[in-house]
């Protein structure tokens, strides 16, 4: 019983580490992407997932009013904007 629970925890820190490599690639291509100064001409979905955690609609501004027009990017690396 122990076994079965070890193995699948193991898989799951796997699984983890995986995910976690496949996030760090995408990122360096990405910013090798920015470093060559290279234009999107079009949305590029593959890149904003890969460096955008969430975005946030209707933010608050610095004298606490709602701005419903206020878009908030939350970045994979913890920057926001």
């Amino acid at each position: 019983m122990k076994l079965d629970t070890l193995i699948k925890e193991k898989e799951v820190l796997e699984e983890s580490l995986e995910n976690e490599h496949t996030v760090k690639r995408k990122l360096k291509d990405f910013r090798n992407t920015l470093e060559q100064n290279q234009i999107l001409d079009e949305f590029n979905r593959y890149v904003f997932e890969s460096i955008v955690e969430k975005v946030i609609m209707d933010g608050v501004e610095e004298d606490r009013i709602i701005d419903p027009h206020k878009l908030v990017f939350i970045y994979k690396t913890g920057l926001t904007n």
